[in-house]
């Protein structure tokens, strides 16, 4: 145990921990499952350091703000599937769907907004990271169409059904499903650079 204590860095903070909260519930889990062993695909850590794209500080705020719109649009989620609860039960909801429709509008904009400004950071770091700010990746091209299907409804006024409360939180309900697929269908099912399942 002490020479997998040693091993780690600060950067293998998490890695760690959770390594380390393995073996003290399991003790014998390094070696009936070899989670250190080097030779195995789900054993992350390297003795040589990371590559210089992956040390960069864009990734960080490029991650960062990307959950965090990922975070409001769950937010919108929430709000319409309390809206369709609160709709199927019997009596007159119309004031309690009206201000979840309130609140799915006002996390609708700062959610967008950290989106693109996500979508921003990270094609700087492609740029300096590859040479190109867009490549078409799978991820890239679905955090556009997530970030496009998110526009729609701020456009309320040239499309009135956005304006009608239940319709908005059926979209957003619908609209989550290219949240998932971005972030966990890529992975598991597309591939790319942003894989890493």
């Amino acid at each position: 145990m002490k020479q997998i204590i040693n091993h780690f860095t600060d950067n293998d903070l998490y890695t760690f921990t959770c390594m380390y909260y393995v073996l003290q519930k399991y003790p014998r889990a390094e070696t009936e499952y070899s989670f250190f062993d080097r030779n195995r695909t789900c054993y992350t850590h390297s003795d040589e350091p990371l590559i210089p794209v992956l040390r960069s500080p864009l990734l960080g705020i490029h991650v960062s703000v990307i959950m965090m719109a990922y975070v409001l649009l769950f937010c919108t989620l929430v709000c319409g599937i309390a809206a369709e609860v609160q709709h199927r039960r019997r009596g007159d909801h119309s004031r309690a769907i009206g201000q979840l429709h309130v609140a799915s509008r006002l996390m609708l904009y700062p959610a967008l907004m950290l989106l693109m400004a996500g979508i921003f950071i990270g094609a700087v770091w492609a740029n300096v990271s590859w040479g190109r700010y867009w490549g078409w990746d799978p991820k890239e091209v679905w955090v556009l169409i997530t970030m496009l299907i998110y526009a729609a409804p701020l456009h309320s006024r040239s499309m009135p059904w956005f304006a009608r409360p239940m319709a908005l939180h059926r979209y957003c309900i619908l609209a989550f499903l290219t949240v998932l697929m971005t972030y966990f269908g890529v992975n598991y099912l597309l591939g790319g650079i942003h894989s890493y399942a």
